[in-house]
């Protein structure tokens, strides 16, 4: 649950900032392209990810130090799974960001964002059986618990790129209408 809320703060000011300081306008005139900004602002997020990730390593280093069974492919898999969550999650920290340039809203956006897509297959109940699985396919957690199981699908990694290309292309829009 903590990883939820730690990559929108992460990416949540990564664009505000820049907007809040007024550093976005001598930016803007640099030849720099809107794509290669948000990119650059993006990979910067998933690099934090994957440097945290990567620390978690020790735990790891401990099971197999201690000897205990380890099914290494459900490991690989889960941290695949959170990788690519935390991609999408800092997609949609970095097109929060985007929209205001006051690193709190940016972070409320963000979180809305996260807990609607985390959430939304937890509220099936309410939803008409007919229009259930398509909502539990939008879920990031029906994706997630998948890989998470040791089964890499390709529709599953599918709908990671997907969600981190709309997110990273609404980014670029919206810091295209703002110019």
């Amino acid at each position: 649950l903590i990883y939820l809320f730690f990559i929108p703060a992460i990416s949540m000011s990564i664009i505000a900032k820049e907007k809040n300081s007024g550093t976005m306008e001598v930016i803007s005139t640099l030849p720099i392209k809107n794509y290669e900004f948000v990119l650059g602002k993006y990979f910067a997020s998933i690099t934090l990810i994957l440097v945290a990730l990567l620390l978690t390593g020790v735990h790891f280093l401990n099971l197999v130090y201690v000897g205990t069974n380890i099914d290494y492919g459900a490991i690989f898999t889960g941290y695949l799974g959170l990788f690519l969550a935390g991609c999408v999650y800092a997609s949609m920290g970095v097109f929060a960001s985007s929209l205001t340039d006051n690193q709190v809203i940016a972070f409320i956006i963000a979180i809305f964002f996260v807990l609607l897509f985390f959430l939304i297959d937890k509220l099936l109940i309410f939803i008409p059986n007919a229009l259930s699985g398509i909502f539990e396919y939008i879920s990031i957690d029906y994706h997630l618990s998948n890989i998470s199981k040791g089964v890499i699908d390709t529709r599953d990694i599918l709908y990671f790129i997907s969600l981190i290309s709309l997110f990273i292309l609404l980014t670029i829009e919206s810091l295209s209408r703002k110019k």
